[in-house]
């Protein structure tokens, strides 16, 4: 969710009656100050970060959202890195995702992201399917909240029987005013659905890593997680299900 306005107070109140969770990426340098009123559909007050967002992350998403490409380097480094402290003083946590304004950005763009300790960067380009990732500073979400209710019926369909999938919807909440009801609904059928696992960005770009530093052995039926983070592995060739690694743990994977 992008811009960190007045309406994710109420999307947050949906997440959280459903047990999900959100990434929501702000403009500290547009933020109110303390004390200024609230509107319906205006920018919430930089002293109000911390109680909204708690149990939910919070991103960059440019100190006053503006098109990275067009800018110098420096003129980039105040909208990035300045955009990152300013909202970690709010917030009291770290702030290691980005979300690119306009969805515009190049290699440049994401060379400076990295070197700033941006994790992840997501765009605007929807791809109507599920896969992870390949670079995490070029993240494609599933779709618009409009075409959620279509991807959804996808995703259920799917049931992500033979690879992990990533079913991930991105908006504005202030688009939602006309549609609550609609996108309650679709939030609980998904939580009701028990075929997700409800988790921030920085969640899944964590989990991702951590599984990708997993060690197998030549036979790959035994398995060493060195993270700090449970995961879920299954045995290659085809298994009876997933198996537990603990973090630090060594086990033997169910086979088929």
């Amino acid at each position: 969710f992008d811009d960190g306005v007045r309406t994710d107070i109420r999307m947050i109140e949906i997440l959280n009656r459903h047990g999900l969770k959100g990434t929501f990426h702000l403009n500290s340098g547009i933020l109110n100050e303390p004390g200024t009123p609230p509107q319906p559909k205006g920018r919430l007050n930089r002293d109000e970060v911390a109680d909204t967002y708690k149990g939910h992350e919070i991103a960059t998403h440019g100190t006053v959202h503006a098109h990275l490409p067009m800018l110098t380097a420096g003129q980039r480094a105040a909208e990035i890195l300045d955009d990152r402290r300013a909202l970690e003083a709010f917030a009291l946590q770290p702030v290691t995702g980005h979300s690119y304004s306009f969805g515009s950005y190049n290699r440049e763009v994401m060379e400076q992201l990295k070197a700033y300790g941006i994790r992840y960067a997501r765009t605007t380009a929807s791809t109507g399917g599920f896969r992870l990732p390949e670079d995490w500073l070029a993240w494609h979400p599933t779709c618009h909240h409009s075409g959620m209710a279509e991807c959804l019926e996808k995703a259920l369909a799917r049931k992500f029987s033979d690879a992990a999938g990533l079913f991930y919807v991105w908006t504005h909440t202030y688009e939602l005013v006309d549609c609550w009801d609609s996108i309650e609904a679709l939030c609980a059928k998904a939580a009701g659905s028990g075929l997700f696992w409800p988790a921030t960005n920085i969640e899944v770009y964590d989990y991702v890593e951590a599984w990708r530093r997993l060690e197998f052995s030549a036979a790959g039926d035994v398995i060493r997680n060195p993270s700090g983070i449970r995961l879920w592995a299954c045995e290659w060739r085809g298994g009876e299900g997933a198996t537990e690694v603990p973090p630090g743990a060594v086990v033997k994977l169910r086979s088929a």
